[in-house]
């Protein structure tokens, strides 16, 4: 059933203080102001490819949280669900120079959204609902969140969660992993990097962390930079090459493979457990090329693909110029 949204993201929209030359923040000193947040990243990477999405969340009504709201307007996302609140917008202070972006958060904001200021005609309206682990760390946006995905269940939309997890966010990786139970026994779509699937599972291997990962009717990913993708669904499973290009920043580009995704699983208008596997392996092929093109440039949002640019890179269409 085709519906009027392609993706809700619930979470946090932010502003990124970003030393793009420092290695970590102990070396980092002149930081550049940029939007982001995981869940609003994703939602502009929906809209960019041509598709519907929505971002629920809370900004503050200062310069920061204006900028925001200009920002996703100006990427097409549906705001009826973003709240300006008489509060600081929240921060993040990244250091991206080195192989691993290092990042710092400054809640405010964003951990305000409560459970009423979810609206449940968004998320009725949504072929998926998406989720990060930002929200879990307080109330009343954890609460807010775990409601926003009981709504997706009581009217059938499908449940995407990418925990996003940042430690340095967390009292230890056992309290993040006791948080996001709930949200992993939810998740139709499971997307964790290589990383998150150790801090989850306890596992080095990840061709042994995916089969421990999510429920077994899910579509569990986990994502390995340039190598691609990992996949299970069901009985079907394998992996999905990456796409080898010259690396600017990796910053906003987990982001961009949800989006591509969800993108790409709202447009088969059916259920997930209907869509096969060679359709899925095409859609996950997809979302490695976005990510791969969301590396080539500066910046999260800034450097989200259109439709036409990744279908330049995936097999049997013409290069794309930033690939080498």
């Amino acid at each position: 059933m085709t519906r009027p949204l392609d993706v809700v993201t619930v979470g946090e929209a932010l502003v990124d203080l970003v030393d793009p030359e420092a290695a970590d923040l102990t070396s980092a000193h002149r930081f550049i102001s940029v939007p982001g947040g995981a869940p609003a990243n994703t939602a502009c990477a929906v809209a960019r490819l041509g598709g519907s999405s929505a971002l629920v969340g809370a900004v503050g009504s200062d310069p920061f949280g204006t900028v925001l709201r200009d920002t996703l307007q100006s990427f097409g996302v549906d705001l009826a669900g973003l709240l300006m609140l008489d509060r600081r917008t929240s921060l993040a202070l990244a250091a991206t120079g080195g192989d691993v972006p290092e990042f710092v958060f400054y809640r405010d904001a964003d951990a305000a959204l409560s459970l009423a200021d979810i609206p449940e005609e968004l998320i009725a309206a949504a072929s998926f609902v998406h989720v990060s682990s930002m929200a879990l760390l307080s109330e009343p946006s954890r609460s807010a969140t775990l409601h926003a995905l009981d709504l997706a269940r009581r009217h059938g939309a499908g449940i995407s969660l990418d925990p996003n997890i940042r430690l340095s966010s967390w009292p230890s990786a056992g309290a993040a992993r006791v948080a996001l139970e709930p949200l992993i026994a939810s998740a139709d779509v499971l997307k964790v990097n290589a990383d998150e699937a150790v801090i989850l599972t306890g596992q080095e291997d990840t061709e042994k962390a995916i089969e421990s990962l999510g429920r077994e009717d899910a579509l569990v990913i986990i994502t390995v930079g340039s190598e691609g993708c990992l996949w299970r669904h069901g009985r079907d499973g394998g992996r999905v090459p990456g796409f080898p290009v010259e690396v600017v920043e990796t910053t906003g580009a987990g982001d961009a493979f949800a989006g591509a995704l969800l993108f790409q699983l709202a447009r088969q208008n059916c259920a997930l457990k209907e869509i096969p596997a060679p359709t899925l392996e095409d859609s996950l092929r997809f979302a490695c090329a976005a990510a791969a093109i969301t590396c080539t440039a500066p910046g999260a949002m800034t450097a989200l693909p259109t439709y036409e640019q990744v279908m330049a890179v995936v097999p049997g269409q013409p290069p794309w110029s930033g690939l080498t």
